[in-house]
């Protein structure tokens, strides 16, 4: 018999890590044109045939906790991307783009794509793959840091804490800001027993990364199942797949 597919959002974000502290990217405009640049939705279709969803303007899957629902994706605006680098004095700006090849799907292709975009707005990106030992000692150096370092971000806890602690506080392992009000709002999130104020404080956060760019949030990548017609199993966000939960028909 033919098998049945479902697909479900998971927990695989790509993002690119921008440079708020050094080089072209200090500068909150040309973040932001780093963002408007991209088209989400062509990454979508382009690479990934559908199965994935454009990322809400954060690190968070919509089934996480801290997610954010006044918080959505920046628009494809070229025009806007290339005003705003004219603005900054950015405009045919060298950019320093760090990938890997092959720990992630399509992750070498995404990078490629990005930064296609990038140069279609005048900017010159300068692609480096790296294997992947040498690739996280990129992510990891915090002393050369580069202009936009792409990473897979996969949060099983489903969480706000793991993401934004790893990615967005400074000092964190994958951290490319020193913002001292953003690192504030994480560490009052993570010692917060009360529910709603957690919520606000991861809210806070996810609005001023937001606002201040530090990342190029892209794609919220779908899990997809085949499955045969006389198994029942509706899939987890989680990715997990346990026996209990199937039912076969």
């Amino acid at each position: 018999k033919v098998p049945q597919a479902i697909h479900i959002l998971g927990l695989e974000q790509p993002i690119m890590i921008l440079n708020a502290d050094g080089g072209a990217t200090k500068d909150l405009r040309v973040r932001q044109a780093l963002n408007y640049a991209v088209d989400k939705k062509a990454l979508a279709e382009g690479l990934f045939e559908g199965f994935a969803q454009v990322a809400q303007g954060q690190l968070l899957s919509p089934s996480f906790f801290g997610f954010n629902k006044q918080v959505g994706p920046y628009p494809y605006d070229p025009e806007k991307a290339k005003a705003l680098l004219k603005e900054a004095g950015a405009a045919g700006a060298s950019i320093e783009v760090i990938g890997t090849s092959g720990r992630w799907l399509k992750d070498r292709e995404m990078v490629e794509a990005v930064a296609g975009y990038w140069e279609a707005v005048g900017l010159k990106p300068k692609v480096r793959i790296f294997e992947f030992n040498e690739y996280l000692n990129r992510l990891f150096d915090r002393k050369t840091r580069a202009d936009a370092i792409f990473v897979v971000s996969s949060n099983e806890l489903m969480d706000a804490d793991k993401s934004f602690s790893a990615y967005y506080k400074a000092g964190g392992v994958g951290s490319s800001n020193t913002d001292k009000d953003l690192a504030a709002m994480i560490d009052s999130a993570r010692t917060e027993t009360d529910v709603a104020k957690r919520t606000a404080h991861y809210n806070q956060a996810v609005k001023r990364a937001f606002d201040q760019a530090y990342f190029v949030w892209l794609l919220n990548i779908e899990d997809v199942y085949g499955l045969s017609k006389r198994l029942a199993w509706p899939g987890r966000v989680d990715a997990k797949m346990l026996v209990s939960e199937m039912k076969v028909k």
